[in-house]
């Protein structure tokens, strides 16, 4: 039997392109021959998440549309147009199976193309307050899977399925974190798969108090290519032991060694720092689309696995005040954990993957047929 091609229409950020490599790695676990082709928009955030997986990849020029200005969105309605008729050869080249599509501005184009080449096509929302390209592709899609229970009602219910946030096999934790009261801290701080210019500063800003807390104070921080290079000189002249990096592909390792998290809010995000069972301060982004990022945090915060801070109290006095009382209650972050880990879902990539195979199912095997009588 051929193997299944599946379109990935995901791209922009690392929160869109990563749910994406999770279900290809559940597809390929039921179908070593699978193909997959990632069509993004080009940014390095893809770069950086999809070469390690080695995965084939292709580009349209996609720009945002939504939070722009009249001019921004002329150019941007203009450059999805442009993705289009970009868009349609490829999926044409591939003919593929099906399309996975999730969300952010290039995967709207995309998505619309294979419609309009009647492929079947799958959607995935990861944050509570659904995105506009979702909104419109979920119209046309087979199957909308929702990575929070709360987006399905901006979708057909008949076909919208609340599956979880997929997350990589090697990120779930066994168990919570054990927290003892004097020994080493670790804070992570994540501005996302691009960094967060407020993050960087405040963090900056934060060095001398987060080193007056102590010895055993660390910071790994992923900072952003701009951000990282700004921060280094800040963090050598500190004392503090830290690790810096413009993005990290090692997010396993990192989350194993973090007792805290100090980060945006993304769904993607969340779903990692679940499955890791990783404590957070949450930042929501305040012009995130819909602002759903704050939906995201208020939701693990009531679940007692997160502060939310927000952006007016990112200050150097903020970020110091919280670690520090974190810091010297691992009762409070024992429990963080167990909330985080209560959250994870890890059954999400797995159950898109059995669905998406059944969608694609009778496309494959005509294809296969067609294929054995021409040879």
């Amino acid at each position: 039997m051929t193997g299944v091609r599946v379109l990935m229409a995901a791209g922009g950020t690392g929160g869109h392109v990563m749910p994406a490599v999770a279900v290809a790695g559940a597809l390929r676990a039921l179908d070593p021959e699978a193909q997959f082709l990632f069509v993004g928009a080009g940014r390095p955030a893809e770069e950086a998440a999809l070469a390690p997986g080695g995965w084939a990849r292709a580009t349209v020029a996609a720009a945002p549309i939504k939070g722009k200005g009249p001019a921004g969105k002329v150019r941007g309605g203009l450059a999805a147009v442009r993705a289009f008729l970009q868009a349609v050869p490829i999926v044409r080249r591939f003919s593929p199976d099906l399309a996975f599509a999730t969300g952010g501005y290039s995967s709207g184009p995309v998505g619309i193309a294979a419609r309009a080449l009647r492929v079947p096509l799958v959607i995935h929302e990861q944050n509570r307050r659904p995105g506009l390209t979702n909104r419109l592709l979920g119209r046309v899609a087979r199957r909308v899977f929702t990575g929070d229970p709360g987006a399905g009602a901006g979708f057909p219910p008949g076909r919208t399925v609340f599956a979880g946030n997929p997350v990589r096999p090697g990120i779930f934790a066994a168990a919570p974190k054990s927290y003892e009261a004097g020994r080493g801290f670790t804070l992570l701080i994540l501005g996302g798969s691009q960094g967060a210019a407020s993050l960087n500063r405040a963090a900056a800003r934060a060095l001398p108090g987060l080193r007056a807390l102590g010895a055993g104070v660390r910071v790994i921080h992923q900072a952003g290519a701009a951000g990282a290079g700004e921060l280094r000189p800040l963090y050598e002249a500190s004392g503090i032991p830290f690790e810096l990096g413009a993005f990290f592909t090692d997010m396993e390792r990192l989350y194993r060694e973090a007792d805290l998290a100090l980060c945006r809010a993304g769904a993607l995000t969340l779903a990692e720092l679940a499955a890791a069972a990783v404590p957070s301060a949450l930042v929501p982004l305040p012009w995130a689309a819909d602002d759903h990022q704050t939906e995201n945090a208020r939701a693990f915060e009531r679940e007692g696995a997160a502060v939310l801070l927000p952006e007016s109290g990112l200050t150097p006095e903020g970020i110091v005040s919280l670690v520090g009382a974190l810091a010297a209650d691992p009762g409070r972050l024992g429990g963080m954990s167990r909330a985080a880990m209560r959250l994870a879902r890890r059954d999400a990539a797995a159950l898109m993957a059995r669905e998406i195979m059944e969608i694609a199912a009778p496309r494959r095997d005509r294809r296969g047929r067609r294929a054995a009588a021409a040879g």
